[in-house]
């Protein structure tokens, strides 16, 4: 009886240390896949060093490593020298400027996305949709994003030259422009005072700048205002916090939906204050493939509250959060850590985010997904009034 006993005991602990054992196991083979791919680069090295013609810099093959691992990331995710990083995280750069707002088109260029209201480029003719190849000779193809802006900076009267392969047209060109003190362009506003109906068309809003838009609207209340329209095309606004304050200005009560991570620290919700809101009256969203980041994230809000009719094209699909990461005192990474979830649960992820009423008419463009004129401005105006009025706070 005893030998049964030793021998049901021998088997049952070592059952349960296979059990063990195989658990470990898979969690090992489950965390190897994405490293063990990346056995690749050992080999090549070793195939430069053996092979390759002339001793190679291994700085830059290693930087161009980098750098082409972030651009396969897509959403902008960029690889940052310190230099660049005080720049993009602590604003630590030279005045100058030529008022571009740019996305990654993971290939060969930049794919401008919005162009500033009297900056050097809109007086060069640049416009949404219009592809950058290089920036002072260095092609696009070797930097990343963020770089892209550092390198369009610089003192105020310097020069830099892009090339640029235009919308519709058969070759590159190369475009100078002279950087500018650009003063920061939170909005543009129209008031029609026969119709009693306000148009804002929002750049980048900032820590401050939705107060701008509230003391606006308050004015056009002043004199009557009857319907809204707010124009997100070339939006490209950054900050998440900025789409519940916008959103909580047309908006009293309801769910924002949050930002959920790969980690917990990186979740966020936020609530709305009743006392914030300024306008309850007709509100149609204009949005297009250049409306991205915390502006798509607002027009979600006000379509996922049926507080807003939203015209036009889907959104670009960048509704993350970013933070900057560091993996060296040399190297940092800046990438999203964090995607939005709206309210009925589903991600706003690459597809972007469709609209209530698609618009494909003068100005839309089927390729890039962009919208230009004012054709488009003119049909949200007529769905305004198919709108329901509301009394304005």
């Amino acid at each position: 009886m005893r030998r049964w006993r030793w021998w049901l005991l021998g088997s049952g602990l070592l059952l349960a240390g296979a059990v063990v054992g195989f658990q470990l196991w898979a969690r090992y083979t489950k965390a190897q896949p994405p490293y063990r791919y990346f056995k690749i680069f050992t080999e090549v090295l070793y195939l430069i060093d053996q092979k390759y013609v002339e001793p190679p810099d291994y700085g830059a093959v290693r930087w161009g490593a980098l750098v082409g691992m972030a651009k396969a990331l897509g959403q902008n995710t960029s690889v940052l020298t310190p230099e660049v990083r005080d720049f993009w995280v602590h604003h630590n750069a030279p005045e100058g400027d030529v008022g571009l707002r740019l996305i990654d088109d993971r290939r060969s260029s930049f794919l401008i996305l919005a162009v500033w209201p009297g900056s050097p480029a809109a007086e060069a003719g640049l416009a949404p949709g219009d592809a950058i190849y290089a920036i002072d000779d260095a092609p696009a193809v070797r930097m990343t994003a963020v770089e892209a802006y550092y390198r369009l900076r610089g003192a105020p009267g310097s020069r830099v030259r892009l090339a640029v392969w235009r919308r519709r047209a058969d070759k590159p060109e190369y475009v100078d422009l002279v950087r500018q003190v650009l003063p920061p362009v939170v909005f543009q506003a129209e008031y029609d005072a026969d119709r009693r109906v306000g148009y804002l068309r929002l750049y980048e809003v900032g820590e401050v700048g939705d107060q701008a838009i509230r003391d606006r609207l308050r004015m056009w209340q002043a004199r009557g205002l009857d319907g809204l329209v707010l124009d997100l095309r070339g939006c490209t606004e950054l900050q998440p916090a900025v789409a519940w304050r916008l959103a909580n200005l047309f908006l009293a009560e309801g769910k924002g939906g949050q930002f959920q991570g790969s980690q917990r620290a990186y979740d966020r919700s936020y609530s709305f204050q009743r006392e914030a809101v300024v306008y309850t009256g007709p509100l149609v969203v204009i949005q297009d493939r250049s409306t991205g980041w915390a502006c798509e994230v607002l027009s979600a809000i006000l379509q996922d509250s049926q507080r807003a009719v939203a015209v036009g094209e889907r959104s670009r699909g960048t509704a993350a959060w970013y933070d900057t990461v560091p993996v060296n005192a040399e190297v940092f990474l800046w990438l999203p850590v964090a995607r939005y979830r709206r309210v009925q649960g589903a991600w706003l992820g690459p597809d972007g985010l469709p609209p209530t009423i698609a618009y494909q008419q003068e100005g839309w463009d089927a390729e890039t997904g962009f919208i230009s004129g004012t054709a488009v401005v003119q049909f949200a105006r007529e769905q305004l009034q198919k709108l329901p009025s509301r009394k304005a706070a």
